[in-house]
């Protein structure tokens, strides 16, 4: 997941192998739950992508906030970490069923860039 606004997620799915990815009621729970720790207006884009690529450190962070910090704190705004039913993690949500769309990004993604061609879904 990744926050680049304190009203906006991005999150990057790599769909298992022979599969298309999370069902649309999937992404509708993890939207949920998102919008649950991060509020009812929150925007939650779903971006499908062949890999997480590592940060610098050859680490898979779970959450990247780009958010600044002056901004979050004087709108009181946080990231939530919840646990999913099934034993996943949330952080996003919208899909096709709510009126947003889904796509396959083809190059890797980087926790610390999102391009411009990103096409992600997206649900307010």
């Amino acid at each position: 997941m990744i926050q680049e606004e304190l009203d906006s997620i991005d999150v990057r799915i790599v769909p298992r192998e022979g599969t298309d990815g999370p069902t649309p009621e999937t992404l509708d729970a993890i939207a949920s739950h998102i919008r649950e720790a991060m509020g009812a207006d929150c925007r939650v884009d779903f971006t499908f992508v062949r890999e997480i690529e590592p940060t610098g450190t050859g680490k898979h962070l779970t959450v990247v906030s780009k958010v600044d910090r002056g901004s979050a704190s004087n709108r009181g705004s946080a990231v939530g970490h919840h646990s999913l039913p099934g034993g996943g993690s949330s952080s996003g949500g919208g899909s096709p069923s709510d009126g947003g769309s889904s796509s396959l990004d083809d190059s890797p993604s980087s926790d610390d860039s999102a391009s411009p061609d990103d096409s992600p879904t997206s649900s307010r």
